[in-house]
């Protein structure tokens, strides 16, 4: 019974926050979300919100500390996935528009580790040969080190 409860409190809370957002109040948004990552350190769906949020404020350290701590605690959610190849998209296009620019930006902020492994395993969910190929490259063109591990796998 716990289960249900603490997933409609959790949604409850993260309404409380998405509700703030809507009158322009974004600290108070942010409070909301801190109770409830304080409550539910576990919950994926609170933590994402909050990622959202900083996102959509375009505040590049707070989004990105907040998808390292997603992406070390909840590797395999499809959301942060979805938002991973976003940020590929972004790093491999030349000329990215704003949104596209604070994804390289936030991906820039991220840890060194966190980068790469974020690459690797990217590469890893392509279903193409040739986009895992381009995630490959990329991952090669920004840490060359890699090279001599991963660099054959394209060949």
């Amino acid at each position: 019974m716990a289960g249900p409860v603490t997933h409609s409190t959790a949604e409850w809370l993260v309404d409380r926050a998405k509700d703030s957002l809507k009158q322009d109040k974004f600290y108070e948004a942010k409070s909301w979300l801190l109770t409830a990552k304080t409550l539910y350190p576990r919950n994926f769906y609170i933590q994402h919100e909050a990622y959202n949020i900083e996102r959509n404020a375009r505040r590049v350290k707070e989004a990105a500390d907040l998808f390292c701590e997603m992406f070390e605690q909840f590797p395999d959610e499809s959301p942060l996935w979805k938002d991973i190849f976003h940020i590929i998209g972004a790093l491999e296009n030349d000329k990215p528009d704003v949104k596209g620019e604070f994804l390289k930006d936030m991906f820039n902020c991220l840890p060194e580790h966190v980068q790469r492994e974020a690459l690797l395993q990217a590469s890893g969910r392509c279903k193409d040969c040739i986009e895992k190929c381009c995630v490959m490259l990329l991952l090669l063109r920004r840490f060359p080190d890699a090279i001599p591990k991963n660099g054959v796998i394209i060949i």
